[in-house]
């Protein structure tokens, strides 16, 4: 019997449970984001009926360029396999299995140069949105917010431009609004669904994007647990910044984590720095670190990295105190406490090679 369109959710969830009991959590994660589609390609009623089958598995245009044809091909077979165990007869026969990009609505993030984010283009369309309904609702008076309007329309219009979207409403004065609802929209009621519903498909469109905020967040794990968490969220909070609150966030969080980095490495009294004689805290991250990278960059020969990793760790705190924070303060404070997170993880993992060569040697000796 041929396989209906309610059944196919069926089947690919018995394929996801399969293959997440067999061990093969790679293949699992790539079906958890992809969008597969079923299609009957031809049918033989030799011997009872026997319908065949291509299978689609459509993921997102990013994952899949991230894909090597070898591992894609991996996949394939693995899904080809699994998903042929689940037919009890051969009434339904798999023929192929396609891993293929989705095609979608594909936003230009990088044309933005970090200026917005998703979050700040939704609240621009919410207020625009705002404006409308209250001018044509009558709760404000056009001639009261219509200069406001005006440019907050023609900003918004350009950036959705530079993303390659076109704005829903391109009415270019709150007049021209007017106009337009006085003769086509008698009730309240009617122009308030026109513009949720007119705004609501590129709102949908920005929220699924994929932002390439991630990119500042060139991160590669250090293998200290709480600092990568940190990170993590750090990088959960960039994508959804709109406002100085969450810009000082930001900061807030970043000090957060290099206090963790400098609890992680100090060790008192041997990274004591010199030029303090009182007990130091173990919140003053900035002190702990300036007397571990004193300690391990010593002498005239190390200078020069003993006075960038000191002015990238200066600059990390200070950035992190930074009242009334804009965007750029954020990036600014985000990519030194990433690079100060891998000059401490540089000069630690040299301190562990030397360590364990010294103890190689020394069992050799002996």
């Amino acid at each position: 019997m041929r396989i209906s369109d309610d059944s196919q959710k069926e089947y690919f969830s018995s394929l996801v449970a399969s293959l997440r009991s067999s061990g093969d959590i790679t293949t699992v994660d790539l079906l958890k984001k992809a969008f597969p589609e079923l299609i009957d390609t031809r049918y033989d009623n030799w011997n009872s009926g026997t319908w065949f089958y291509k299978l689609f598995i459509y993921i997102k245009l990013s994952d899949y360029n991230q894909l090597t044809n070898e591992v894609r091909e991996k996949h394939e077979g693995v899904i080809f396999g699994a998903y042929s165990n689940l037919f009890s007869d051969e009434s339904n026969v798999l023929e192929t299995v396609e891993i293929k990009p989705l095609i979608e609505q594909q936003l230009d993030w990088a044309a933005l140069k970090g200026k917005e984010t998703k979050q700040s283009i939704i609240n621009r369309l919410n207020r625009e949105k705002e404006y409308l309904i209250s001018s044509g609702t009558g709760k404000t008076r056009i001639q009261d917010c219509d200069k406001d309007y005006i440019a907050l329309h023609l900003d918004t219009k350009n950036v959705l431009s530079e993303l390659m979207l076109e704005h829903p409403l391109d009415y270019r004065t709150l007049w021209d609004w007017y106009h337009y609802y006085s003769e086509n929209l008698s009730t309240y009621r009617e122009r308030r669904k026109y513009i949720n519903e007119t705004f609501a498909n590129v709102i949908d469109i920005i929220s699924k994007s994929d932002e390439i905020q991630n990119d500042l967040l060139k991160y590669e794990p250090t293998g200290w647990e709480k600092i990568d968490y940190s990170v993590n969220l750090l990088s959960i909070q960039l994508v959804n910044i709109s406002d100085s609150i969450d810009f000082n966030h930001i900061g807030l969080r970043c000090r957060e984590t290099i206090i963790l980095l400098a609890n992680e490495v100090y060790k008192e009294p041997l990274h004591h720095p010199s030029s303090y004689k009182d007990k130091i805290s173990r919140t003053d991250s900035s002190r702990m670190l300036q007397g571990y990278i004193e300690y391990h960059f010593k002498g005239q020969s190390n200078d020069e990295k003993r006075r960038y990793a000191k002015v990238t760790n200066d600059l990390a705190n200070s950035l992190t105190h930074k009242k009334n924070a804009t965007l750029l303060d954020a990036k600014l404070c985000l990519n030194a406490t990433l690079s100060l997170i891998s000059i401490i993880k540089i000069i630690n993992d040299e301190i562990s090679l030397e360590a364990n060569i010294t103890e190689i040697c020394t069992r050799e000796d002996d």
